[in-house]
């Protein structure tokens, strides 16, 4: 059985030697091959997110969306802190370190 698994192996390996040549030898049709597989590939997934995306009904909720009067406020009032930060940070005046006196 070992001798089986080398002989298997020692095949792949030749397979594996003589493919770079086969495949430049055959560059045109390599390459034609892999640009058809290219456009399947890209029309597959154009058709699976546009056609099909568009065909399914957007779900509908029974409930509203409910906010959280507290969660708003808190993240209204971190965005004030912020706002005046940014408006002390542009009236301070620094010094132009590339001025020479």
């Amino acid at each position: 059985m070992l001798k089986l698994d080398l002989r298997k192996l020692n095949k792949i390996i030749e397979f594996s030697k003589k493919l770079p040549r086969f495949l430049a030898l055959h560059a045109f049709l390599v390459s034609l091959t892999l640009m058809a597989i290219a456009v399947t590939l890209g029309a597959a997934t154009f058709y699976k997110y546009n056609f099909l995306a568009q065909r399914q009904k957007p779900e509908i909720f029974e409930q509203p969306l409910l906010l959280e009067e507290k969660a708003i406020q808190e993240i209204l009032q971190v965005r004030q802190e912020r706002q005046s930060r940014l408006d002390q940070a542009e009236s301070k005046e620094y010094p132009n370190l590339f001025r020479v006196d």
